[in-house]
């Protein structure tokens, strides 16, 4: 589901819950959603600070390494070799400016990676979100974004308060919000959900 689509349907849900608009195309039975970073913040700034930095080069620049965080993402996953996403975002920086046969300088370095704690949110994100908070709706992220980043990004944006306290790693968000995944109770006909709203 798309970002947009996904926030749309879960503010509909909000608003019914609330009674201000007749039920509609909503996502019933909804207790907490789990968002992945990417769907609150909008990281396009990222793209354009790299085209004014290496002017004529910066889209492939940018594709290439945010393609790249990723395939380091997951290879240092599944190889039990982690490391976190503020230093896969520095490694896949280097790594993409190389491959594009860039200049990077020490202060373009700072500035590009800089960047990713000053994320802001997506236009129509602050009032979907409200709505879910006041609806009753727990929200937590589950996002590959460091804790440092999502909470810069979260101030930046003036969302503090939104989202559920962040906890240890290790934890998945159900076990954050104490909620059971609706399957594991197959005799209730309307179990407690949860979803998870991604980019």
């Amino acid at each position: 589901m798309k970002r947009r689509t996904f926030l749309s349907l879960a503010t509909a849900e909000s608003l019914a819950l609330s009674g201000s608009v007749a039920p509609a195309r909503t996502m019933p039975g909804i207790k907490a959603i789990a968002f992945d970073g990417f769907t609150i913040f909008d990281p396009r700034p990222i793209s354009a600070l790299a085209e004014e930095l290496f002017p004529g080069k910066g889209l492939e620049f940018s594709n290439i390494w945010r393609t790249r965080q990723f395939e380091y993402t997951w290879l240092r996953t599944l190889t039990g070799a982690y490391a976190d996403f503020w230093r896969v975002t520095e490694d896949a920086l280097v790594f993409a400016a190389k491959l594009v046969k860039l200049d990077l300088t020490k202060e373009k370095h700072q500035l590009l990676t800089q960047a990713f704690l000053e994320f802001r949110a997506w236009p129509d994100a602050p009032a979907a979100l409200k709505h879910l908070k006041e609806s009753g709706i727990r929200m937590v992220f589950l996002s590959n974004f460091t804790e440092a980043m999502l909470n810069a990004a979260v101030r930046t944006s003036g969302l503090q308060g939104s989202f559920e306290p962040l906890r240890p790693k290790h934890r998945s968000p159900p076990d954050r919000l104490k909620l059971r995944p609706c399957c594991r109770n197959p005799e209730n006909e309307n179990p407690p959900r949860w979803f998870a709203g991604g980019s």
